[in-house]
């Protein structure tokens, strides 16, 4: 395992904590989905996008 990178942590941070990602955001919205499917995929783990709530739609 890496060595923890606390600067590159704090970079990371920002980055999704600077990002609009409000209910009426959907740019915001897929820069998150985005950035944790990255994440995620780094770590060898699928994801998969839920739609639940009335006013989303599937693409």
């Amino acid at each position: 395992m890496n060595n923890f990178n606390l600067e590159k942590y704090l970079e990371e941070l920002t980055y999704i904590c600077s990002i609009d990602s409000g209910k009426t955001n959907i740019k915001g919205k897929i820069k998150l989905i985005n950035y944790f499917e990255k994440k995620f995929k780094q770590l060898n783990l699928t994801t998969a996008i839920e739609y639940y709530q009335d006013d989303i739609t599937s693409p």
